[in-house]
């Protein structure tokens, strides 16, 4: 483990001084680093340096437990850097690229529509205030990327002292973090930009990627890394929340027009139970033909050499029984997962909401029927969410 541990590190540190010989290499990272935002910077190199097109990584416990999924055999692991018990240590995670599902479980990554971009810009001029530019969401993730490290860059460049540190630059301090600051601003911007899924050299002026070359030093490069990554985390997960609350409001939407309709939900019953029974009925409808048909076979025939070859034919089928038996076993089983899965989230996404929502104890005693009726709508909200959710947001 001291030996790969060391291999890993070794890795990190080529890696950060490729960064500064390269400038192709710092955009590649940062196109996998969109993708992978909420990792931190050093996980972040380590990624890219393992598998640059990795989109959405876990630990083995994750895919298999959460999301259902299961790791190709043979995959290769991606390495990262920590510590357990005080003691330097490797953890690993693999790409959704190297898993699988058996049963078809498909991952679906946030992306921005465009009906909702309004949404978007206007959250985030509540957020941050008045933006430079809002004629569009790509000029408006620019203005917001500029206003977030203006406002956090300061706790980064306190961290080390870069007129030692640089050459090329013959400026004093505050020219030195200015051009720093100016660096980390495009480097945001483009991450945010590459994850919202536009194509970042028709916003950014991608010449001025090159004053990298200038910040030689690991430690500086470093200090560049981690705002990049912290700052563009804040402001991709703004836009995920958006999103998620836009969806949360449509489903409010549709919940009072449903009301003002008269539609009815059965709440006792939910989908995932009924597609479950649906299944199971025609699973053991395949397990009853499979049996006649066996049966049948006996029947006709018990004599000579004819019974040897009736025997093969049985033994044949019962395997096929057998193993069809496992697969419905081991399908029942996965859905009951899926559905206790699915239950708990739903129950953690009401609680959530009640809070948000104001929906207390005092309302069920003071007007039990309000409290009922809000507390129906959240839950068919939840239901919602649950089977339509942004599973890597």
């Amino acid at each position: 483990m001291a030996t790969k541990y060391k291999i890993i590190t070794e890795l990190y540190t080529e890696t950060l001084d490729n960064f500064n010989r390269n400038t192709d290499s710092w955009l590649s990272f940062l196109d996998c680093a969109s993708m992978n935002y909420k990792y931190p910077f050093q996980d972040q190199v380590l990624i890219y340096a393992q598998k640059p097109t990795a989109r959405a990584c876990a630990d083995i416990e994750t895919w298999n437990r959460t999301l259902k999924r299961w790791v190709n055999k043979g995959a290769k692991g991606i390495a990262l850097l920590t510590e357990e018990n005080g003691y330097p240590h490797l953890k690993y995670v693999f790409d959704v690229a190297d898993t699988n599902s058996r049963y078809n479980n498909q991952i679906k990554l946030w992306s921005v529509n465009p009906k909702y971009e309004p949404d978007i810009i206007e959250a985030m001029e509540n957020k941050y205030g008045e933006l430079d530019n809002k004629e569009n969401l790509s000029q408006a993730l620019i203005s917001v990327a500029n206003i977030m490290v203006d406002d956090n860059i300061e706790e980064y460049l306190t961290e080390i002292n870069y007129v030692d540190r640089m050459q090329g630059l013959s400026v004093e301090d505050k020219k030195i973090n200015e051009a720093l600051k100016n660096f980390v601003k495009i480097s945001v911007s483009y991450m945010m930009l590459k994850r919202s899924g536009y194509d970042p050299s028709k916003y950014l002026n991608m010449e001025d990627f090159r004053d990298i070359m200038y910040f030689n030093d690991q430690s500086a490069l470093s200090i560049i890394g981690y705002a990049t990554s912290d700052i563009a985390k804040m402001g991709l997960k703004d836009i995920y929340e958006t999103l998620k609350n836009v969806r949360i409001s449509e489903l409010k939407k549709i919940r009072t027009f449903d009301n003002e309709n008269n539609i009815v939900y059965d709440m006792g019953v939910s989908t995932n139970n009924r597609e479950r029974s649906d299944l199971d009925d025609n699973l053991q409808n395949t397990r009853g033909l499979s049996n006649s048909r066996l049966n049948s076979s006996r029947d006709e025939t018990n004599t000579g050499d004819r019974k040897i070859r009736i025997d093969e034919v049985g033994l044949s089928q019962k395997e096929q029984e057998n193993s069809l038996f496992n697969i419905v076993n081991q399908l029942t089983k996965h859905l009951i997962e899926i559905d206790n899965t699915a239950t708990m989230r739903v129950q953690q996404l009401i609680e959530e909401m009640k809070k948000k929502e104001n929906i207390t104890e005092k309302l069920k005693q003071d007007n039990q029927m309000e409290w009922v009726g809000k507390m129906n709508n959240l839950k068919l909200i939840a239901e919602e969410l649950v089977k339509q959710e942004l599973i890597m947001n």
